[in-house]
C-alpha cells in the first residue's frame, strides 16, 4: 500500500472505455487467455493485518502493480470484461486509495453504460448469472480491502505507520476485552494501535487529512450510488446487489466522524486540488483528473452566480437558476462534498412531471421509502 494518503491519480478512464478495434467493441472473451490468469494469480496474497496464527512459510504477496497494468491493457486493447475491471478496481484500491476507487466507479459505470450488451462474460439466453458474478465478487471483497487499505491518518512512531478503519475496530474490540483475555487476543492480531493512541494521534495534520477523507468518502459514496443505480437499470429485480460497498464507504466515513469529534482544522488549508473523479466524467476524452487531497479554499464567484445571490427571486425560474448557479459554486468550493450533486438533482426534478418523478425514484415496489428517504421525511403511516 502506498504511504503517501494524498496521491494525484489521472487515469485515461475514456481510453479503457473506447471500442476494441475489429468486429467486436468488446472484443473476444479472454477467460483462458495466458494474461488473464496472469492478472489473477498476480492479485493472490495474504494480508498480515488479518488475525492469525503462527505462519508456516513466508506471507504471500500481490504485484497491484503488475495487476493494475495488465488489467488496464486487456481492458484498453483486448477485451472489456467486468472481472477484469473489478481487478483493476482492487489493485488501484490498493495502489491509489479512494482516488483509485473514485477511477474505479467511473470505469465500472462507463462499461455498464457504453458496453452491456457486448460485454464479458456475456449474457447468454435469459441466463444473466455469469454476467453477475463479477459484481457479487464486488460486492463480498471490496468491502474488505477498502476497510484494510484506505489510510485515514499517520502515527508516525509505529510500523506500518498508516492507520485504516480495520486498524480502529479491532482497537476498540481489543478494548472492550475483559483484561485477562486482551494479552491472549492480541498476541493473535497483527501490531496495531490502541484507541489510545489513535485517538491521541488526530491532532493538525492528522485532523485535516481525517476531515479530507470524510468528505471524500461522500463524495465516493455518492459515486457508488450512481454506479448501483445504472446496474438495476441493466438488470432490473435480477440486478445483484452491490450494497454492501457503500455501507462500508459509509461505515469508514463514520470511523472518521468519530475521530474528528466535530473540531475544525487550526492549521491552513492546502491550495485547492483537482475535483474527484464521479460517473458524469466518463465520456470526456481528457484524461480524469483524481485526488485524495480535497481540502479547498473558496474561489470567486461568476457574475452570474453574483447576480442570482443577491437579486430577489421574481419567478419560479429564477429560484431554480438560483439553485443551479448554487451548485455550480459548491462544486468548484466543496468538489469532494455530495452536496452540489444533489442540488443538481434536485433542479432536474423540478422540470419533471409528476409521472416522469416517480418513474425515477419509485422503479419497484417498495420503492417509496427510499422516496421519503432522499427528501428526508418520515414516511406517513396508513
Amino acid at each position: 500500500m502506498r504511504m503517501d494518503l494524498f496521491t494525484d491519480f489521472q487515469p485515461d478512464i475514456e481510453a479503457l472505455l473506447q471500442p476494441i478495434a475489429g468486429d467486436l467493441p468488446a472484443g473476444p472473451s479472454m477467460r483462458y487467455d495466458p494474461q488473464y490468469m496472469a492478472i489473477r494469480d498476480a492479485r493472490e496474497e495474504e494480508d498480515a493485518r488479518l488475525p492469525m496464527r503462527e505462519w508456516e512459510r513466508p506471507i504471500k504477496k500481490a504485484d497491484w502493480r503488475a495487476v493494475a497494468e495488465n488489467a488496464a491493457s486487456m481492458l484498453r486493447s483486448r477485451s472489456k470484461d467486468f472481472q477484469v475491471a473489478a481487478w483493476l478496481c482492487e489493485a488501484w484500491i490498493h495502489q491509489y486509495q479512494l482516488a483509485g476507487f473514485n477511477a474505479a466507479v467511473a470505469l465500472l459505470t462507463g462499461l455498464v453504460e457504453r458496453h452491456w450488451d457486448t460485454a464479458h462474460p456475456q449474457i447468454e439466453a435469459d441466463d444473466d448469472e455469469a454476467r453477475a458474478a463479477p459484481f457479487f465478487w464486488i460486492n463480498e471483497n471490496l468491502p474488505l480491502v477498502l476497510m484494510l487499505h484506505v489510510s485515514l491518518m499517520r502515527l508516525p512512531e509505529r510500523m506500518p505507520s498508516t492507520v485504516c478503519a480495520f486498524d480502529w475496530d479491532q482497537a476498540l474490540a481489543l478494548e472492550n476485552r475483559k483484561p485477562e483475555t486482551k494479552k491472549s487476543a492480541a498476541a493473535n492480531i497483527s501490531p496495531i494501535p490502541t484507541r489510545s493512541e489513535i485517538v491521541a494521534g488526530t491532532h493538525n495534520d492528522n485532523l485535516q487529512i481525517l476531515i479530507a477523507n470524510k468528505n471524500l468518502l461522500g463524495a465516493s459514496a455518492t459515486a457508488w450510488e450512481a454506479f448501483s443505480e445504472a446496474l438495476n437499470e441493466k438488470m432490473g429485480m435480477r440486478a445483484p446487489s452491490v450494497a454492501k460497498v457503500h455501507e462500508t464507504l459509509l461505515r469508514i466515513q463514520r470511523v472518521c466522524d468519530t475521530l474528528i469529534d466535530g473540531r475544525a482544522p487550526v492549521a491552513a488549508q492546502p491550495k485547492p486540488s483537482p475535483v474527484p473523479v464521479e460517473p458524469q466524467a466518463v465520456g470526456s476524452s481528457a484524461p480524469v483528473k483524481v485526488t485524495n487531497n480535497d481540502i479547498t479554499e473558496p474561489t470567486a464567484t461568476s457574475s452570474r452566480e453574483s447576480d442570482y445571490a443577491m437579486g430577489p427571486i421574481n419567478s419560479r425560474e429564477d429560484a431554480y437558476h438560483m439553485l443551479e448557479a448554487a451548485a455550480q459554486y459548491l462544486l468548484k468550493t466543496e468538489p469532494h462534498s455530495p452536496t452540489p450533486y444533489l442540488i443538481k438533482r434536485a433542479v432536474s426534478w423540478g422540470r419533471m412531471s409528476l409521472v416522469d418523478l416517480m418513474q425515477e425514484i419509485v422503479r419497484e415496489e417498495g420503492d417509496i421509502k427510499r422516496f421519503f428517504s432522499l427528501l428526508g421525511i418520515k414516511e406517513p403511516r396508513a
